[in-house]
């Protein structure tokens, strides 16, 4: 059972593992691609793709810049709906490999008003596969589809359904260095050394950098192999183009697969020797008619193969009727051919011989050694060097098993932790959704019909979420126009009612309802918008609250006073700390709704809400979407590593009870005569209990002392990656003791009861 338990286990944390590191390996120019960095963002200024190209056509074959823009409105038939778009430049599909059902990669997103869609997206949103050179309705424009993908690999970081021209976007296509939003990808031609290329890249773009904003503005240049964007082994990046994982991830899963099959091979030598007692006669007998040692140990490490390679068989099957549930469990959409991969299968083979000689060998050894005159006569004792390892084993097991139970304990406190954050902002019951002109136009009549509902709490419409914030203009925080006089700010445009709506604190100054002025970036008439800050834009030129609002600030060339100052509120996720904000009111970019609605009656209140959209654009899709379910899913990945951890410390401190309980069986069989004297001359059941007990208890607090430094030592450098943070504090590891104590306890306290309520008769009527 123990042998079966761990070789399932490691099966399918090894086809998670492998699953994880083949990401993206199947593009066929995989080791030709780079993506373009500064080291800390993930996106360039659109004018570092063309700059290159034309710069280097010798050493480049290709380039592409992408940018996501998010929720967009579709129309098909006069059927609304809204997805969430890619836009690239024509290289894309020469750059990654994605195959085509129809359509052709090099021509697909040449024609501007093109679009491409994925097998599974034109079956969700136009009912069918066949597609092809079908007119849809983009923003407005009419589209043709130009091309249709087989649905993407489930190990492909780049995620989306509906890839478009970016031609289509006149201002995207425009090279300026300020704006910021594009993936630049690159790939190189086979020849071409990365490192001297890199330098001589970043002189080129440093040399424009400079003619454009003067000395002292140069930047850093990286190129990132796509092939390790997913796993971030070497860059963690702001504002990636999907989700990613982690290399430290995968080694503790590798390493969690393999103490996980080590302590089933340590359990099956505590076991195996733990019942020699019971077998030295045997072996005795054995002996005298004439068997050979070589033929004893034959025979007990053929069992230990036997017994192996029935538990793999086993082991292989349930891994395979268990892939469902891992999947869910990991969130992980795992290949099953893997498991029929010649590479692996002769992986677990190994493993399982392995495994069979190491846990094989030592009670084949220590079982053929024992000498017929002495078990016959029942003087049979375990010598301490055996006593020594078999303890020193459960010493192993145990630490890994608190270690992990630590770990467990401060994934699951942090992420309650990032779960129950103050935010700076309410996110529960507030749903947002698309909007478009016909709403933005009417937004305060439209505003008014919803708030006749009194469910409906607030309304109000903005750019954007505060948790999908992807746009950033420069704030002026130096002397001179070089880059060094600019940090970046980040921004939302909103109307009166998005502050009091969100919850949001004003600190000082006035709000929106009672001074908006628009935002406008080719304004002439003199008149000066209205900028309200976070407490980190003011912290960049070290004023308080009161002494900001009035002070003149200047946002991508626009000076304007502050007008008040809100308390900070997390738009980013939690590794990363609160950045300098503006909330501007900017009627030309309401492209979302957002609703605070009310307990009570919310299904009516949403088919209200509905029916209002409908009202006022009958052809926008109600797509809509909670804020605390937005939040929820910044964090997937850590919700389902705890569920991970949680599973596989489970598993592993089962596991390490399964040895402790056969070695207090040992140690019970191999001091029965011993016990039986004890009890005969008085001892009452407590102190054999006692007898038993403090040995465990020894290698308990052993295993506490090793392990709670290791697990506070690397859980604290994982807690390392989160700007807000929880710490590994005294509780953690007083529950870790107390819990690791109480297990050994329960684990050893039937076998020791047992053996002390035995009548000593039963070990020494034979004396």
């Amino acid at each position: 059972s123990g042998l079966v338990v761990g070789l399932t286990s490691f099966i399918l944390i090894i086809a998670y593992v492998q699953h994880q590191l083949s990401f993206d390996d199947f593009h066929e120019n995989i080791n030709r691609i780079y993506r373009v960095s500064d080291g800390e963002d993930a996106i360039t200024p659109n004018i570092v793709a063309p700059l290159m190209e034309r710069s280097f056509p010798d050493e480049i074959e290709e380039t592409s810049r992408t940018i996501i823009m998010g929720s967009q409105i579709f129309d098909y038939n006069a059927e609304p709906f809204t997805a969430n778009v890619f836009f690239a430049d024509q290289g894309f599909f020469q750059i990654f490999t994605f195959p085509f059902l129809e359509g052709n990669a090099e021509t697909a997103l040449a024609a501007k008003n093109s679009i491409v869609v994925t097998r599974e997206a034109a079956l969700k949103y136009f009912g069918k596969e066949d597609v092809m050179g079908a007119s849809v309705t983009l923003a407005g424009r009419t589209c043709s589809i130009t091309g249709i993908l087989a649905d993407l690999p489930n190990n492909s970081m780049l995620d989306f359904e509906i890839m478009a021209p970016l031609q289509d976007l006149s201002w995207a296509v425009r090279e300026t260095w300020s704006n910021r939003s594009y993936h630049t990808f690159v790939m190189l031609k086979d020849f071409v050394d990365v490192k001297q290329f890199e330098a001589k890249a970043e002189t080129i773009l440093n040399e424009n950098i400079t003619e454009a904003f003067g000395e002292g503005n140069e930047s850093s240049i990286f190129l990132q192999p796509f092939k390790n964007i997913y796993l971030q082994s070497d860059f963690h990046l702001n504002y990636e183009i999907g989700n990613t994982s982690s290399m430290e991830y995968v080694y503790i899963f590798m390493a969690i697969a393999i103490l996980i099959l080590v302590i089933a091979g340590i359990n099956y030598v505590n076991l195996a020797t733990s019942r020699s007692i019971e077998r030295a006669k045997e072996v005795g007998v054995r002996k005298v008619v004439g068997a050979k040692r070589n033929q004893l140990v034959n025979q007990f490490l053929g069992e230990s193969i036997l017994f192996v390679f029935a538990s793999l068989i086993v082991s292989y099957g349930l891994a395979l009727a268990l892939l469902p549930n891992f999947e869910q469990l990991s969130g992980m959409k795992i290949d099953q051919a893997f498991f029929y991969h010649a590479p692996f299968l002769l992986m677990l083979i190994g493993i399982a011989t392995a495994v069979s000689l190491l846990a094989g060998i030592y009670p084949a050894l220590l079982l053929s050694g024992f000498k017929p005159v002495s078990v016959l006569k029942g003087k049979f004792s375990s010598s301490s060097k055996g006593n020594t390892l078999r303890k020193s084993l459960v010493v192993f097991q145990f630490t890994i098993s608190i270690f992990l139970m630590v770990a467990t304990l401060v994934v699951n406190k942090q992420l309650s932790f990032i779960q129950h954050k103050d935010l700076g902002y309410e996110r529960e019951r507030v749903l947002f959704f698309r909007v478009d002109g016909d709403i933005a136009k009417k937004r305060e009549a439209f505003e008014a019909e919803l708030l006749q509902n009194p469910n409906v709490i607030n309304a109000s419409l903005g750019s954007n979420t505060p948790l999908n914030v992807g746009s950033a203009n420069g704030i002026k925080t130096g002397e001179g126009e070089g880059r060094d006089a600019y940090e970046l700010i980040y921004f939302i445009g909103v109307d009166e009612n998005y502050i009091d709506l969100m919850g949001m604190k004003i600190l000082a100054g006035k709000d929106f309802k009672e001074l908006a002025i628009p935002y406008n970036d080719t304004d002439t008439t003199g008149s000066k918008p209205s900028y309200i800050v976070n407490e980190a834009a003011i912290a960049l030129f070290n004023w308080t609250p009161e002494e900001a609002v009035g002070q003149n600030i200047t946002i991508s060339g626009q000076e304007a006073p502050v007008q008040a100052v809100v308390a900070n509120f997390h738009f980013m996720n939690m590794q990363q700390k609160i950045e300098p904000f503006v909330l501007l009111y900017y009627p030309d970019s309401y492209y979302y709704g957002l609703i605070k609605v009310g307990p009570e009656n919310m299904s009516e209140t949403i088919d209200f809400i509905q029916e209002k959209v409908r009202a006022f654009s009958p052809t926008l899709p109600f797509d809509y979407q909670f804020l605390d379910t937005r939040f929820n899913n910044m964090y997937k990945f850590e919700t389902r590593l705890k569920k991970v951890f949680l599973t596989f410390a489970t598993i592993a401190i089962i596991i390490a009870c399964l040895g402790m309980f056969g070695l207090i069986s040992y140690m019970a069989l191999n001091r029965a005569k011993e016990i039986g004297i004890r009890k005969a001359l008085g001892a009452s059941v407590s102190n054999v209990i006692v007898l038993l007990s403090s040995d465990f208890l020894k290698i308990g607090a052993l295993s506490l002392l090793i392990a709670l430094p290791l697990a506070y030592y690397s859980m604290s450098t994982w807690l390392n990656d989160y700007e807000y943070r929880i710490s590994v504090g005294i509780d953690i590891m007083v529950f870790s003791a107390m819990a690791a104590l109480l297990i050994i306890c329960l684990t050893i306290g039937y076998q020791a009861l047992k053996t002390a309520m035995t009548n000593p008769s039963k070990y020494l009527r034979n004396e």
